[in-house]
């Protein structure tokens, strides 16, 4: 199938063109000291430069990794606030975090509003009919374990009122509520309670509590870049994702939400030209972001080629260290891993100066 054309139409006019200079596409803290990009920079590059400054707007891990190798950091999620109760850890999430969660693993999701209305598939209710609130979260934890199965039991994520948890005439606040939760779940097991504010969630991802079939989506990276499969394709304009970077040997099929679209045609093996396609497609990210679009990189699976793509960029945009980069990726979309080759060429081109 022919490939559509790059550009359909703009997508923003002067005003929104200048906020998007401004847009902060990234979430790691920068360092005090920029590492200079191997790619020559220009006055067009304002809004890579100040886009930078999006790697505060998330609260970074004290400690950051200084390992050359790339570390696995899928045992976390971009944690905004951690306590202890023992072995168990109490996670606050922000929308972001949540959904790339949601979509990275199958665990137990407990709805916390007194009225939940729609509810995320696969997830229950808390329970109103037990006397106290920790056997309200036991009891709806047994639930949502007997009834769905989920892979990942020892994981639970609850949607709460901003406001607290109201159970039998008593309000809860959110810190205290996750308290409560650890201390419930601690003897079934659950070793990571996460909570996020169901109101900040639903303003920015409510489509997916609507029930229903569970869609594949690509993770959310930054406000404006996305990292997913070919498969997430399907529903990309739930996130009103208007550009495509495909990373693949065969031609793909776009939605018609999309915009802009480009095909680098690469395999993902151990001789494939990525010093290219970093070449072209970083370019052409920074500028559809500069558009003001929001841009999903794949490839087949969202593991090697895009996962490459992606990291690439954020180091162009950020000049943080390409390990850092990808542990951050890695924060959002587990799955992603380039391979032995690609990590080579990340090496070469970002290596800190």
């Amino acid at each position: 199938m022919p490939q559509p054309p790059v550009a359909k139409k703009p997508c923003c006019d002067s005003a929104n063109r200048k906020a998007a200079e401004t847009t902060i596409p990234f979430s790691m803290q920068k360092k005090e000291q920029t590492i200079e990009s191997n790619t020559p920079q220009d006055t067009s590059s304002t809004n890579e430069i100040s886009s930078a400054n999006e790697m505060g707007s998330m609260q970074k891990k004290e400690q950051t990794i200084e390992s050359n190798a790339p570390q696995d950091a899928s045992s976390t999620n971009g944690i905004s606030s951690t306590s202890e109760m023992g072995s168990t850890s109490v996670e606050i999430l922000s929308p972001r975090e949540a959904f790339n969660l949601l979509l990275s693993d199958s665990i137990v999701v407990l709805d916390g509003r007194k009225e939940p209305g729609s509810l995320y598939p696969g997830s229950v209710p808390l329970s109103v009919t037990e006397e106290t609130l920790q056997q309200c979260i036991c009891a709806s934890y047994k639930q949502c374990v007997d009834e769905y199965g989920p892979e990942n039991p020892k994981t639970v994520l609850f949607f709460v009122p901003g406001g607290g948890v109201t159970r039998n005439g008593r309000r809860t606040s959110l810190s205290d509520f996750g308290e409560e939760a650890c201390i419930s779940l601690k003897k079934s097991g659950v070793v990571r309670v996460t909570l996020v504010e169901v109101e900040s969630f639903v303003d920015k991802f409510g489509f997916l509590l609507i029930g229903g079939n569970f869609d594949i989506y690509p993770n959310e990276i930054t406000d404006t870049l996305y990292l997913g499969s070919k498969a997430s394709l399907t529903h990309i304009d739930k996130l009103g994702i208007t550009a495509v970077l495909t990373l693949t040997e065969r031609p793909v099929e776009v939605p018609e939400c999309v915009e802009a679209h480009k095909h680098f045609h690469i395999a993902d093996s151990l001789s494939a030209d990525m010093a290219s396609a970093l070449e072209e497609c970083c370019p052409w990210l920074k500028e559809q972001i500069f558009q003001g679009r929001k841009v999903l990189v794949h490839c087949e699976q969202g593991m090697s080629r895009s996962a490459c793509v992606v990291v690439a960029y954020l180091c162009e945009a950020t000049g943080e260290k390409w390990y850092n980069v990808l542990a951050e990726v890695k924060n959002c979309r587990p799955l992603a891993r380039p391979n032995g080759h690609f990590i080579k060429i990340l090496e070469q081109r970002y290596a800190p100066r």
